[in-house]
């Protein structure tokens, strides 16, 4: 708490008084640290649930682990890499999603990968954890084959984001038709890409589909 009221204010030297905060709040985890550690090893000398006695381990290692990532970010100034982030304990593959200039902006749970036809039918989902949109046009093209066979797919549309310039490629095998909006700005279209966000119906009663990565909530 006092770490935090003196990064909160202004003054002289803030640099200087929140690092010697930030200094004593992490001797006062250590002593805790340790404690735990020894209260640990004297539990295993007794008849204790071992299910307890992990719990309490696990939340030991937490603490560890968040004093470890204050000590490199704030005193080392260090990036800390996201998937060593830390945003539940209770639920620890919890991830940070930021949603741009939606409201709220940020989330905290996982992205729903789901894939819809033409009939706005869900075919296919994933919940991929820690994986990045750009990750999984691919996979879900192969995965769309491997279940309905080749020549099911007519076109592929994909939002914002989900493929890279050599993914695109490959998915003109995947599908004659195919929607890979670039990130960010509109751009000029590119030979081969579709610029629109829906396609034409699609012949031979075969499917058209649709991939979307939305914000599944799993935090209370």
């Amino acid at each position: 708490m006092q770490a935090r009221q003196v990064a909160h204010r202004g003054g002289a030297n803030k640099e200087t008084r929140v690092k010697r905060a930030v200094r004593d709040y992490l001797a006062v985890g250590r002593d805790l640290s340790t404690k735990v550690s020894q209260s640990l090893l004297g539990l295993c000398e007794q008849a204790v649930d071992t299910a307890r006695w992990e719990r309490l381990e696990y939340f030991h290692a937490m603490l560890d682990k968040h004093l470890d990532l204050v000590d490199r970010r704030l005193l080392k100034e260090e990036k800390i890499p996201s998937h060593e982030k830390v945003f539940s304990l209770f639920e620890p593959h919890t991830e940070w999603i930021q949603k741009g200039k939606l409201r709220p902006n940020v989330e905290l749970g996982h992205r729903l990968l789901i894939a819809t036809d033409q009939n706005q039918l869900i075919q296919d989902y994933d919940v991929p954890v820690g994986g990045a949109d750009v990750d999984q046009s691919l996979p879900l093209a192969d995965r769309l084959l491997g279940r309905y066979g080749a020549g099911s797919v007519a076109s592929l549309s994909f939002d914002k984001g989900f493929t890279r310039t050599e993914d695109r490629e490959l998915l003109s095998l995947y599908a004659r038709w195919w929607s890979c909006p670039n990130a960010g700005r509109r751009t000029r279209r590119k030979p081969g890409a579709s610029g629109r966000r829906s396609l034409s119906p699609c012949a031979n009663n075969t499917a058209r589909w649709r991939a979307r990565s939305t914000a599944w909530n799993t935090t209370a």
